[in-house]
């Protein structure tokens, strides 16, 4: 074996060393690097940074370990065409996250079509998958490890406040932003120069088309609403638009709107009963799966609802 070979792998050993006791392991010389790429070409290994010019593992690399594309390991990812993806692969408790498993492997899918034909210019594509674990105030941090770390030159996010956060280190950044499902009207007012993108239309024409959707025979007065949704820039977002589109086409029309904290049973069910105090003919529910099988449960039950109509029609957005 080569010699130089034998040191870098016992520097390899002592840094796993250092890195369980929770200490920063300095390698090299102190201006071994200018960039992150150096120290992948210069340890053959993915998971180091460079930080004022010496290459050590950064912190948020253990939650940016899923890859998509080519997975080949001897390859670092300055050797192939790598993006990054910030996205709720897991719970906050740890479990695995389906919604973020669907999208992975949607992810993987398309680019592996892609790789199939031999990627651009003989490169084929990787995405490296951060974990945020359903805290969007997690996405910024990752969003800068990826994007001024790794220099990915594209960003794929999911709903509105992830890429809201995510837009905040992107724009300035200049890097290109792609959501796959961010709703949010809020998204029309960055000053983004053409770099945020999404895939999914604006809640503004969601919003107006389920307003529509409302058939109201002539002369007859239209339906009370209740609208139960989740408090966050895309439930606010929908249920305003909603509201405002529903009340344009029938003025006077009563539209009662009741806000829940995510993954809060306790928040949904004063919503829901604050829904049973208002009594509506109709019932929007905008809500994203794991609260939207709860609701749809106590609906099923009618444990909270029991006052509604029996002719109540519920409605579910999308999300769910």
């Amino acid at each position: 074996m080569k010699p130089l070979m034998i040191f870098k792998r016992f520097v390899l050993v002592l840094l796993g060393t250092l890195s369980l006791s929770q200490c920063t392991m300095l390698i090299g010389s102190f201006d071994e690097c200018e960039q992150t790429a150096d120290c992948w070409q210069l340890y053959e290994r993915n998971d180091l940074s460079c930080q004022e010019q010496q290459c050590v593992i950064h912190e948020l690399y253990s939650q940016c370990q899923t890859i998509v594309g080519n997975t080949d390991s001897e390859l670092t990812d300055d050797e192939v065409i790598t993006f990054g993806a910030v996205m709720a692969m897991s719970t906050p408790e740890g479990a695995s996250n389906p919604r973020g498993e669907f999208r992975s492997k949607a992810l993987e899918l398309g680019y592996g079509h892609f790789n199939q034909r031999g990627g651009v210019n003989d490169k084929e594509f990787r995405v490296r998958v951060c974990d945020h674990q359903g805290d969007s105030e997690k996405v910024a941090e990752l969003t800068e490890y990826l994007v001024n770390e790794r220099k990915v030159p594209l960003l794929v996010t999911s709903g509105s406040q992830d890429t809201i956060n995510a837009s905040t280190v992107t724009i300035l950044a200049k890097t290109l932003l792609i959501s796959i499902s961010a709703t949010s009207p809020e998204l029309r007012g960055l000053n983004d120069n053409g770099l945020v993108w999404r895939m999914s239309p604006s809640d503004a024409l969601v919003g107006k088309a389920a307003a529509e959707s409302v058939n109201v025979p002539e002369q007859t007065q239209a339906p009370s609403f209740g609208i139960i949704y989740i408090s966050d820039v895309y439930g606010d977002g929908l249920q305003n638009e909603f509201k405002k589109v529903y009340q344009e086409l029938y003025p006077g029309a009563s539209v009662s709107s009741y806000s829940f904290q995510s993954n809060d049973q306790s928040s949904i069910d004063n919503a829901l009963s604050n829904i049973k105090d208002a009594n509506p003919s109709k019932l929007f529910v905008i809500a994203f799966s794991g609260d939207g099988s709860y609701i749809a449960n106590q609906l099923a039950s009618n444990a909270n609802l029991s006052e509604l109509p029996r002719n109540c029609e519920i409605f579910f957005a999308d999300s769910v």
